[in-house]
Order: C-alpha cells, then sequence, then structure tokens
C-alpha cells in the first residue's frame, strides 16, 4: 500500500511539473534557447505558442530558422512560407524570401490560387484543393501558382475550363459535383510537384510525367499548359487550346468514372470493351487506350462531352458497346 502511495505522489509530482513547464513555455523563452543555439528546445517553446498564436510572424520566423539551421529544409520552408503568408511587406517576409526562391517558391499574398470568379483560395495548391470542394462544382476551378520563373496559368485555359463546365451534362455535373471533383490547372506538374517532373509516366516507358498534358488522381483532375524540358525546370511553349480542351475532356472521364463508383472495373464493362477491341482494325488498336479499360472509358467520355481530336473520334468510333453502356449508367 505504501509503495502504491509513493508511486500515486511520484506521478503527480511529475503531472504537476509538467503542466509548470507548459504553463511557462514562453516565446521570450524560446527566443533565449535559440540565441544559446538549443534549436530543440527553442522549438518545444515556439510550437507550443503558435498552437495558441498560429499567425504570430516573429515566433513563425524563429521557428523557420531553427528548422533551417537544423538542416531540416522542408520543416524551414513550412514555416517561412507562413511567414511570407502573414505578411508580406514583412521585413522578416523580406529575409526568407531569398531561402524560398531558391526552392522555386515564390512568395505573396495568398490569392495566387482562386475560382473563376474570383474568389480567393490559398496559396498552397493543395489547400487550395480542399477548399474548392466545399465550393458548386462550376467554381472549382484551381489555377496553381507558378514556381520556377515559370509563366502562370493564361486566361484563355482558364476560360477553356470554365466553358467545359458550362456544357456538361446535367447528369455529368450532378456526378461531378456530388462526387467532390476538382479541375487543378497548372503550367506543369512540378509547379505543384517539385522534382516529379522525370519520373516515367504510369505504363510508358518513354514518356515524363513532365511530358504528358495531364492526370487524374481518383476524383481530381490536374492539366497542365506546357511540357516540362527534362532534367531541367524549364517549359517548353504552350500548348494549343485545342490540345487543353481534349486533355480536359478526357481527364473529366477518368473523374467521372471515379464518381460513378469506377464503371471501367466491372465485368460488363471490361468484357464490352474486350469485343470492341477485338472488332477494331488492326491499325487502330495501337491506340493507348484499347489496352486499358479505364483510358478508353475517359476516351469515350470525352467524345461524349465534345471531344473532336483524333483519339476521341476513333473512341466515338470503334467502341459501340462501351458506349452503350455509359450511355445507360449515366444516363446521356
Amino acid at each position: 500500500m505504501m509503495r502504491r502511495k509513493k508511486a500515486l505522489f511520484s506521478l503527480c509530482l511529475a503531472l504537476a511539473a509538467s503542466s509548470s513547464f507548459a504553463a511557462s513555455a514562453t516565446p521570450e523563452q524560446g527566443i533565449e534557447e535559440f540565441k544559446k543555439k538549443n534549436y530543440a528546445g527553442a522549438l518545444t517553446q515556439f510550437t507550443a505558442h503558435l498552437k495558441e498564436h498560429p499567425d504570430d510572424l516573429n515566433i513563425n520566423y524563429y521557428a523557420g530558422m531553427c528548422y533551417q539551421l537544423s538542416g531540416k529544409t522542408g520543416d524551414a520552408i513550412k514555416y517561412y512560407r507562413r511567414v511570407s503568408e502573414i505578411d508580406p511587406k514583412s521585413k522578416a517576409a523580406a529575409q526568407v524570401r531569398p531561402f524560398l526562391a531558391k526552392y522555386g517558391i515564390k512568395t505573396g499574398a495568398p490569392t495566387n490560387a482562386q475560382t473563376p470568379n474570383g474568389t480567393p483560395l490559398p496559396s498552397d495548391p493543395f489547400a487550395a484543393m480542399e477548399a474548392a470542394r466545399r465550393l458548386p462544382f462550376k467554381e472549382r476551378i484551381v489555377v496553381v501558382p507558378p514556381k520556377f520563373g515559370h509563366k502562370p496559368v493564361s486566361a484563355s485555359t482558364v476560360a477553356t475550363a470554365k466553358g467545359i463546365l458550362s456544357r456538361l451534362p446535367q447528369r455529368v455535373y450532378n456526378i461531378l459535383d456530388k462526387g467532390g471533383a476538382t479541375i487543378n490547372l497548372a503550367p506543369n506538374i512540378i509547379d505543384k510537384w517539385p522534382g516529379s517532373g522525370d519520373g516515367m509516366k504510369p505504363g510508358s516507358s518513354h514518356t515524363t510525367m513532365g511530358e504528358e498534358g495531364g492526370r487524374t488522381y481518383d476524383h481530381d483532375v490536374h492539366v497542365y499548359e506546357r511540357e516540362a524540358i527534362r532534367n531541367s525546370n524549364e517549359l517548353k511553349d504552350m500548348r494549343d487550346q485545342s490540345e487543353i480542351y481534349n486533355a480536359l475532356l478526357h481527364e473529366i472521364g477518368h473523374a467521372v468514372d471515379d464518381c460513378s463508383s469506377s464503371i471501367s472495373k466491372t465485368k460488363s464493362y471490361i468484357d464490352a470493351h474486350n469485343i470492341d477491341v477485338s472488332n477494331m482494325p488492326a491499325k487502330a488498336v495501337s491506340n493507348y487506350y484499347t489496352s486499358d479499360p479505364s483510358e478508353g472509358f475517359a476516351e469515350i467520355m470525352a467524345f461524349l462531352l465534345g471531344g473532336n481530336d483524333n483519339d476521341a473520334k476513333s473512341a466515338g468510333e470503334y467502341f459501340p458497346r462501351t458506349k452503350a453502356i455509359i450511355r445507360s449508367k449515366l444516363g446521356i
């Protein structure tokens, strides 16, 4: 019994000490620890303070310096970006700007990402995508801010996307709206995912991620204005709007598939796809969507939504069975 009381007494002392430490944690103490180069100790003080005061510009700056001086670049960037967002015109923002620029991060007021009607979104493209998801689908066009000195997404590309969304069949629009789909426009994939451009496109041995015109992750559509030059952060001239138009329709087709419980993965659809492919002329079977039912679904959807390039026309001509299933399932 005595041992149990002593253990309980020790626990109370520990809790009291812990509470005392939490209560005494102050940014001033953190700055003192920072001056002593005790960055871990300083961060303990800073992070405790920032939980209650996340917009404290000075302490965000000090936290970023702690991480930078500890060699933790990613964490330093997180706090330095916050500094820039809190007050882009501050002295602290000016001091972190060269560090962020070194990693291709432009700084300034968080208004680069926005919806077509001008609704501001967070500057971080991932946060912007999640914020847009709460809006009606016609407003879920996220313009990803450029990095590496790239030109920003053009007004013509935004207009192309707006035009497509305004003309979607109501049934398709409702599916995408309810499914939480988003449209993300960027100069290139590396503007949202730096360092990913030279990775090979899944299923391809000759095209990199930075060279493809778009990709859809579940129900989030991403379309890129410019092709990346391999082994660099430089981009080629902007793609023609007709190419961007057809790429958007194809990727929207993938989003429709995802929001419709993946029709392209059902046995009836796969069987119909295989029959359609077996009936195609030999010269047409080389198209990339003939070997993958989900790509076939996306290209047929592109055709049904007004796609007018050779791939969309070919899919519309040679896939009568799968096209009929899509029309029946989606009511279009």
